[in-house]
Formats: structure tokens, sequence, C-alpha cells
């Protein structure tokens, strides 16, 4: 059992309170009042436990964050890699100023050296936040490769450290500990780096893939729709021939009954399936134009009442292609969803030029059951059942990818309307 004196008692408490904060501001989800509790929870159990087995406690710590971020994020492997990376960051800010120290041969009061300990923790963690997190986790490929990697970071130093702890002196130990972090950090992110570099090059090259038949998924259509064309053409022209009979009698009366029973109907029928997605011609992005004219033609063939809005060419996008396609693919596929349920359905798709900016706008039918957005929101929620969502989630995850783009959400009067606007600039699709 270890006496643990009132300064040490501080540290720790010093230590840990800097530690939940730097997960709060990775894992934004766990910021409620049970982390609090869990927090103050932690403190006394961790402080306990270190005047019982040492460093093993760290472990629990750990294990404990790992558990309660995890219950909190329903995302198993972004929460274990924060969480994991809250507590590694700290331990390699905590050696590297001891070391650097060591080298100088300075001789700090520990309150000093506990201050510039926690301030490389803080500026470790925000470079980490801004360059890594936003961007590397985005990809679930990349995600697993890091999970795995600073997982089996910790495990291993945890193993050592305890089994030193006990064995060597603390200078040894101190130096020993910094060497094998660096070296070993080193060597796992040129490992991490390496199969994220093969995973990305594998990665878009499915996406190449996907592009390819969308292409093909939209000359399909495009076929479709010119047969129906030429089918349509054929009968117009056999009821134009039809209708010499009744001038040739003179027979106003049926001539009336006819057009209104015939000719206006087939116009109405041509009107609905055709004219409605004529200025989808405007939109010269083949694979965003496949997505969209398959979706809406599926959308159809449910009786679902389609409009489109494109007044002027369009050509590229400030944002890669696929990931619009992926956007546009979730907002169209939740719409068409929503639909099925609801009478007069529709579905109003338009892409707006506005000054320095496109506007991306889906409006569709809902009923008054529609849940509120922040439920909708939750991720793998679905009206169908639990894990099925398409992913209004992933939608948010998407563009938040990009400060271009920002989208506004709103449900009023039987209508769901989600408008994304993208600001010109940046690299075009």
């Amino acid at each position: 059992m270890i006496t643990l004196s009132n300064e040490i008692y501080l540290t720790i408490i010093f230590q840990l309170t800097i530690i939940f904060i730097v997960n709060a501001f990775f894992n934004t989800y766990v910021r409620n009042k049970q982390y609090l509790f869990f927090c103050i929870f932690s403190v006394i159990i961790y402080t306990i436990a270190y005047t019982q087995i040492n460093v093993l406690s760290t472990g629990i710590l750990w294990l404990s964050m790992t558990i309660f971020s995890v219950h909190y994020s329903n995302y198993f492997l972004r929460a274990t890699f924060l969480s994991t990376m809250t507590i590694l960051i700290y331990i390699s800010s905590d050696y590297l100023v001891t070391y650097t120290f060591g080298i100088l041969q300075i001789m700090p009061s520990s309150i000093t050296r506990l201050a510039i300990s926690a301030l490389t923790y803080l500026i470790l963690a925000l470079i980490l936040k801004r360059f890594i997190t936003n961007r590397i986790i985005q990809n679930r490929n990349n995600l697993e490769v890091i999970t795995f990697t600073s997982v089996m970071t910790f495990l291993i130093y945890f193993i050592i450290i305890s089994v030193e702890r006990f064995v060597a002196t603390e200078h040894a130990m101190e130096k020993t500990n910094f060497l094998f972090i660096t070296f070993y950090g080193i060597a796992s992110t040129i490992i991490a780096a390496s199969v994220i570099f093969i995973m990305n090059k594998n990665y878009k090259a499915k996406n190449r893939e996907i592009e390819l038949k969308q292409l093909i998924s939209y000359s399909k259509k495009i076929e479709i729709n010119y047969n129906e064309l030429r089918k349509f053409k054929h009968d117009y022209m056999n009821i134009l021939l039809s209708l010499e009979g009744f001038i040739q009698d003179n027979n106003l009366h049926s001539l009336k009954e006819y057009f209104y029973s015939t000719i206006k109907t087939s116009n109405n029928i041509f009107d609905k399936n055709l004219l409605n997605l004529s200025q989808l011609s405007n939109l010269e992005i083949l694979e965003l134009k496949g997505l969209i004219t398959g979706k809406l033609m599926d959308a159809m063939q449910n009786k679902v009442q389609i409009t489109v809005e494109i007044p002027e060419q369009i050509n590229s996008f400030p944002i890669p292609s696929l990931d619009l396609v992926r956007v546009i693919g979730i907002i169209l596929d939740n719409a068409i969803e929503a639909t099925v349920n609801t009478n007069n359905s529709f579905i109003r798709f338009a892409i707006i030029p506005i000054k320095n900016s496109q506007l991306v706008i889906v409006s569709n039918s809902c009923t008054n059951s529609t849940p509120p957005l922040h439920k909708i929101k939750k991720n793998g929620y679905s009206t169908k059942g639990d894990n099925r969502g398409i992913g209004l989630s992933n939608l948010d995850d998407l563009i938040a990818k990009y400060p271009i783009v920002s989208l506004d959400t709103k449900i009023e009067n039987n209508c769901f309307t989600q408008k994304i606007c993208i600001k010109n600039g940046g690299q075009h699709a």
C-alpha cells in the first residue's frame, strides 16, 4: 500500500481533471451531468486504487472512460480511439516534458512541471483534434487502423510501465518509457500511414467503380426515356390521324369527346413521366444526373408527383462529386421513403444558382406523425425499425467535412425540406 501526500493528491486530481476535460473536448456527446458524476467518482476510485496497485490504476481509468464514452456515443471505434488517445497524449506530453528537463538539466518545481505538462498536453490535443480527428476518422477503414494502433500502443506501454515500476529506478523508468513511446509511436505512425494510404487507394478505386455503375445506370435510364418518347410519338401520330374521320364528317361533338378522353389524357401522361424531368438536361455532371434520374424515376413508378427545377446549366460544384452524390443520394432516399404513406405524395428537386453559391433544395410530403428533427438525425434511426436508418446523421458528418457547405432542414405543413448551400470556391467536382 502506498501512502500519498497532500501534494500527490492534488496532482492526481489536477491530472485527472485535465484528462476528463480533453476527453469531453474530443467526445462531445459525453458532455452531460452523468459525465460530471463519472469524473468525480473516477477521481475517488482512481486515488484509492493508486494507493493499492500503483500504475495499474491507469488501466482501470482507461477502461472505464472508454466504456462510458462508447455507451453514450453508440459508436465503438470512434469512442475507443478518442478515449485511448486522450490518455496516450497525456502520457506522451508528461514524458516529453520530463525528458526535456532532464536533457537541459533543469530541476523545476513540481507545480511548474505539472503546469508545463498540462499546457503541452492541451496543445497536442488541439493539434490532434484539428488535423487528425476531423479528417482521418471520417473514413471507417482509417478509423479501424488507428483505433487498433492506439489501443495496442496503450496496452503495450501499460504492460511495460507496470513491470518497470516495480523493478527499475525512477530515472531509468522515465528514460525507457520515453524512448519506447517515441520509437513505437513513430513505427506505428508509419505503419498506420501505409495502411491508410493503401486503403485510400482501394477506396478511390471502389468509388470509380461506383461512378461507372452510375453512368451505366444513367445511360439505361436515358435509353428508357428515349424508347418511351418514340412510343409516345408513334401513338400520338396515330391519334392525330384518327382525328381526320371526325373532321371529314364535321362531327364536332364526337371530336370534343374524343379529344378530352384520349388526346388530353395522353398529354397529361406525357407531362408527368417525361417533361417533369426535362430540366435535368441542364445538369452536366453525369454521375449526379444519373443518380437523380434513377431515384426520381423510381419515385414516379410509386405514383409520386415529381417536380424538377434547374433553370441554368450546372457543370461543376466546388466539392468532390462523389461526396455530393452521397449527400443527395441520402436525401432522395429519405424523401422517397417518407412519401410512401402520404396522400398527394410529391418530391420537388431544385438546383438554383444564387450569388456566389449553389442552392440544392429537396422537398417532400410527410405525415403529421413525422418525428422531430433531433430524433430523425439520431444515428441508425429509421421509421422501419432500429438500425435501419438511411442516415441523416451520416449526412451531417459528410457536410461537416466542408466549411463551404451548410444544411438547413425544416418540417412545416406536412412538408420536409432540406436546403444545401454550397459556396463557390475550393475543389470542383
